[in-house]
């Protein structure tokens, strides 16, 4: 073994033919980019394209020149390395990229190939453009009081809710109110409370046969659920009476019950549930109509619940 003595700092070191010294000398790398340096035994190394002369000492060359412009190794062509390059290829790990669009993201156009999106509106929602594109921004971002809408065919959309399209099933009781004082007795009424329905009441003192009353008018469909009536008379009083309804006040009218109701007690009320045509439409007429009546009746009491 030889000594050779101190090696200077960035010192490069180049083998000689056997038991020959190793020389070295200061290595300057010039440019923006890495230089590969292959050497082979016995021979002088070989540098990148754009690198023609080298400092030398003893016929073995040492160092790099000061050159103005270095050739950086920038991954484009077979050995990777392309004379004038100024980006980075895909193949090699690099974008291929110059410059992009501020706020962008970039994306793949083709399996080799980096492109950058256009601008990302600020909170917007990012919509794919399959192959060969790179995706873009919605162009709405909709409202507190809308939600996004899936498409089969085409971009999603922000709409409101549509209570007849969008939404299945029934609500539940507890969602409105939280369900109080909700109960088979009672019904969800305008004023956003659960509530027994006031029920509509006549009375009729010393009923008439052919005699009608008006009742009141549908501003909206009505269902009646129960008609209850009870007497005051004596000497087995009874009474027939019906319910009708129509636009016209001045028509027949269509029961509610078919062939009327005949009350006959005179201490508690006798409930009527099962109708034939329960539900006047908005816009009608409801009155009442004695058909027959026996025995001696001071009063007709009737009470209608209706929803």
């Amino acid at each position: 073994m030889r000594r050779i003595g101190w090696l200077a700092a960035a010192a490069l070191l180049v083998g000689g033919a056997t038991a020959t010294t190793f020389l070295g000398g200061a290595v300057t790398l010039v440019g923006p980019g890495k230089l590969a340096l292959t050497i082979t035994a016995d021979s002088t190394p070989t540098f990148p394209t754009g690198v023609t002369t080298l400092a030398s000492t003893a016929g073995v060359q040492t160092a790099l020149p000061s050159v103005a412009s270095t050739v950086p190794y920038c991954g484009t062509g077979a050995a990777g390395v392309a004379a004038g390059c100024s980006t980075l290829g895909v193949a090699v790990g690099g974008t291929g990229l110059t410059a992009g669009t501020s706020g962008g993201i970039p994306g793949y156009t083709a399996t080799g190939t980096l492109a950058s999106s256009v601008l990302m509106t600020n909170h917007a929602l990012m919509l794919g453009r399959g192959a060969a594109a790179t995706p873009v921004p919605m162009g709405s971002l909709g409202t507190s009081t809308t939600v996004l809408h899936g498409a089969a065919a085409g971009d999603p959309t922000f709409a409101a809710v549509s209570l007849t399209a969008d939404v299945t099933g029934n609500l539940p009781v507890g969602n409105l109110n939280s369900g109080t004082s909700a109960s088979q007795a009672t019904v969800w009424r305008g004023d956003a409370t659960w509530a027994q329905p006031v029920p509509k009441g006549i009375s009729v003192q010393n009923p008439a046969v052919n005699d009608e009353y008006t009742l009141f008018y549908t501003a909206a469909t009505t269902t009646f659920t129960e008609l209850d009536a009870v007497l005051r008379g004596s000497s087995s009083p009874s009474v027939t009476w019906t319910i009708r309804f129509n636009a016209d006040r001045s028509a027949a009218g269509t029961e509610v019950v078919t062939g009327g109701t005949t009350t006959t007690g005179t201490t508690t009320a006798q409930a009527t549930t099962s109708f034939n045509a329960a539900s006047p439409a908005s816009g009608q007429w409801v009155w009442l109509k004695i058909t027959a009546v026996s025995g001696t009746v001071l009063e007709l009491a009737l009470s209608a619940k209706v929803n």
